[in-house]
């Protein structure tokens, strides 16, 4: 086996334990070359290691000698590597997803809240339109056969009951803190 194969080898277990220690920054690229273990044999990391091929790692590794870090002392290097590797894995993508999470401040959070409410109160206000203006025409109109007068005045009747709660947010307005009512106009002399 090759020098080099072997420095590759020892220096990728290495690099392993120092993000499992958190002494490595993590960072996307790291996730996307961990996902399994070919991919892991095509990444490099200046300073660290170069590409390797499956095969080479897998040889150089078994032929090394390394501390073991498991409790499982059968265990060959090769399946210790691919367990570290997983666990890498793990760990990148769980902190990755953490730091990725938005952190909304109150004030955010609160003009979210103020903007669905808004958005509510338009389709009460769309609904209880449509409602009222076929509620209007099923009333006026003389021509419509009876048998569809009824059977429109029965889909109102449901609807009314389905959506009885539907109001306009009263509490809308007292969110909107920042907005006053104030007096003013022209002044006549």
């Amino acid at each position: 086996m090759k020098a080099i194969s072997i420095d590759n080898a020892i220096n990728r277990w290495r690099w392993l334990d120092e993000i499992l220690a958190r002494e490595l920054t993590l960072t996307d690229d790291m996730l996307n070359s961990l996902k399994d273990m070919r991919c892991f044999c095509s990444f490099s990391v200046s300073g660290y290691f170069a590409p390797i091929a499956y095969n080479t790692l897998k040889s150089a590794i078994n032929s090394c000698k390394l501390p073991k870090t498991n409790s499982n002392s059968s265990d060959s290097n090769w399946i210790t590597l691919l367990k570290k590797r997983k666990q890498v894995f793990s760990l990148l993508s769980s902190t990755l997803r953490e730091q990725n999470a938005s952190t909304k401040t109150r004030r955010e959070y609160e003009l979210e809240v103020k903007e669905c409410l808004w958005y509510s109160h338009l389709c009460s206000l769309a609904y209880l339109d449509l409602y009222r203006s076929i509620r209007n025409y099923a009333k006026e109109q003389i021509a419509l056969p009876e048998a569809a007068k009824y059977q429109l005045e029965q889909l109102i009747s449901e609807s009314s009951i389905k959506f009885s709660e539907i109001i306009s947010p009263q509490g809308l307005v007292q969110n909107f803190g920042d907005l006053s009512l104030i007096e003013g106009g022209k002044r006549e002399h």
